[in-house]
């Protein structure tokens, strides 16, 4: 017995506590109980599912974007929007969408003229192109 009056036994249980293993991402919490920010990437390393994280990217931007009640529009037109027109374009499409627009322009001169907006599985054609491709279409009926 050592002479501080501890016993050779609680010096092994000490060692014993210092050497036991580590704990893994998913058993790691912080003060509120959440996993750690880095528990994610850890896990799908562990699990040699790093090839994963871009559909995880994806779907955490849907499930961010339906919180925020946003929507990501792509716009492409045949010629560039002014700003004027792409501000009064974003607020008619924050309308008719009912969310918060954000808005990417695109410029694609094949188009000839208008625009196609892209919002999810939403898809508006106001561009003489595709007015000329389904006029095409009526006609060969």
């Amino acid at each position: 017995m050592p002479s501080d009056g501890s016993s050779d036994r609680d010096e092994g249980a000490t060692h014993t506590m210092t050497t036991r293993r580590p704990r893994s991402p998913r058993e790691e919490k912080n003060r509120e109980g959440e996993p750690d920010a880095g528990s994610l990437g850890e896990e799908l390393a562990e699990n040699r599912r790093l090839l994963l994280l871009p559909e995880i990217a994806a779907h955490y931007q849907v499930l961010r974007a339906q919180i925020e009640n946003t929507v990501d529009v792509e716009v492409v037109s045949a010629v560039a929007l002014d700003a004027a027109q792409a501000e009064q374009l974003r607020q008619a499409l924050d309308k008719r969408l009912k969310r918060r627009v954000r808005m990417q322009n695109r410029v694609d001169p094949t188009l000839l003229g208008g625009a196609v907006i892209r919002a999810g599985d939403l898809v508006i054609d106001g561009s003489l192109k595709g007015r000329l491709e389904r006029l095409a279409t009526e006609l060969a009926r």
